[in-house]
């Protein structure tokens, strides 16, 4: 078993022990910082990733927008070939007729 006096003598009589627990305060709130900072930096990077998700999701959206566009096009572009298609069709009917 360890004895207190014997412990005491070793770190300096109770000056040390003061010193050991002065040290381990300060220490303690050393790390209460760097925690409190963590905790700022964790906030701000969760802002961040907020961020980035709204841009994901407008990049989704602007992607389904141009989808429908490109959906647009190619039906115009198939109406004005029918188109040009029923045009030769009935300019082939009309040199036929003359």
């Amino acid at each position: 078993m360890i004895d207190i006096l014997d412990l005491l003598s070793a770190i300096g009589g109770l000056g040390g022990l003061a010193l050991i627990i002065s040290v381990a305060y300060w220490l303690g709130r050393k790390f209460s910082e760097i925690d409190k900072r963590f905790e700022k930096i964790n906030e701000r990077f969760n802002q961040i990733d907020e961020r980035f998700q709204q841009i994901d999701e407008r990049f989704k959206q602007n992607d389904e927008r141009f989808r429908q566009i490109d959906d647009r096009f190619e039906r115009i572009e198939n109406r004005l070939n029918r188109i040009e298609n029923n045009l030769s069709e009935l300019n082939q009917r009309v040199e036929k007729i003359e």
